[in-house]
């Protein structure tokens, strides 16, 4: 083979190379999760979780799965909801007791935009008159996650 063709089939195959990288990237998903510490709903009390994906409206949706746990780690309510760009989702509970909240937001695969972001807070409101008595924002974390797991 000359030296001519073989610089050509290096140079083709580096060129699939990046095309098939950036096409890999554009389908990369984003997992992020929200996590709160432990806190008290007390009696004549109840909590909202509140998702929301802060994006411009042709955003890709998300699939959100939030849970409730208790003070020992058992999931004690839980709610698995697909959102659009700009929507928001809601896991309502009225038991009192310790508590910690959790999400997980799994981006559909595509392009996102630089604006997107996952937003989240615990309200803990009064049953009697739904007025808010505290609320608790979550940590977010960002995983990018390449299909390898589970």
């Amino acid at each position: 083979m000359s030296t001519r063709r073989s610089i050509l089939l290096g140079t083709g195959l580096l060129l699939v190379g990046i095309l098939v990288g950036v096409a890999g990237a554009q389908a990369l998903q984003v997992t992020r999760y929200l996590n709160t510490g432990l806190f008290t709903v007390g009696k004549g009390e109840g909590l909202d979780f509140h998702v929301s994906i802060d994006d411009q409206r042709a955003g890709q949706p998300a699939r959100v799965v939030m849970r409730i746990f208790d003070r020992f780690g058992a999931v004690v309510s839980e709610d698995t909801a697909t959102i659009q760009a700009g929507e928001s989702t809601t896991l309502r509970m009225s038991d009192p007791g310790d508590y910690r909240a959790h999400a997980q937001v799994v981006d559909s695969p595509g392009p996102q935009s630089e604006r997107r972001q996952v937003l989240g807070m615990v309200e803990v409101f009064n049953i009697d008159d739904l007025t808010i008595d505290r609320t608790i924002c979550p940590q977010i974390h960002d995983e990018p996650q390449t299909g390898n797991r589970p």
